[in-house]
């Protein structure tokens, strides 16, 4: 019983921590692609 307590609480963590990692990776990506587009505007004639 303590043992699948301490199984299920680590998965728990586990769970939390890659959906933040996935999170903060998601918000960077979608703001260098914003700068990306904005330096391509300002760069390019499309």
């Amino acid at each position: 019983m303590l043992l699948s307590l301490t199984i299920m609480r680590s998965a728990y963590l586990f769970g939390f921590i890659f959906h933040q990692l996935i999170f903060n990776l998601d918000v960077i990506a979608s703001i260098n692609y914003l700068g990306h587009q904005n330096n391509d505007n300002s760069c390019d004639a499309y």
